[in-house]
């Protein structure tokens, strides 16, 4: 997978509110990647407290693209029930796949490590504001662990 190609940030116009119930992701990517898929869901889908909460999300692939000069852009809306909402991203090449979440790429699936690998977030307020509005987001870039 050319990673160079792959960038998301959990602000501006990578992840923002369409109105104040439903919220727009996108993700760049690579010519390589052939398929996308964002797991999404409310972050206490799966419990609030105890430590053996498993978190999977609904999977759901992300159909609209456009190409540019050097990257696909992807996008998709998303309606969060409770107006919070994590997810992470499945990214597919002809040979592989990969999952990119916060902190950066894994491969393979849960038995590989990533079960608890921390997830992008974005909520919206009563407004349909989200907390990047008032500059709270972060800026993520997806690298490679080869280790």
């Amino acid at each position: 997978m050319e990673f160079t190609g792959v960038y998301h940030k959990t602000s501006e116009q990578m992840s923002y509110p369409y109105n104040e119930n439903q919220l727009i992701v996108n993700i760049k990517t690579g010519y390589d990647v052939k398929r996308v898929f964002i797991h999404y869901g409310d972050p206490f889908d799966a419990g609030i407290l105890g430590g053996k909460e498993k978190w999977t999300g609904k999977r759901e692939e992300i159909c609209y693209k456009k190409r540019l000069k050097h990257q696909l852009w992807w996008t998709t809306t998303l309606a969060p029930l409770y107006k919070r909402c994590k997810y992470y991203f499945e990214l597919q090449t002809d040979k592989e796949t990969w999952y990119y979440f916060e902190d950066g790429s894994y491969r393979g699936g849960a038995s590989y490590g990533w079960k608890n690998a921390p997830v992008f977030y974005c909520s919206l307020d009563e407004s349909g504001r989200s907390e990047h509005d008032a500059g709270l987001g972060e800026q993520y870039y997806m690298v490679p662990d080869f280790s």
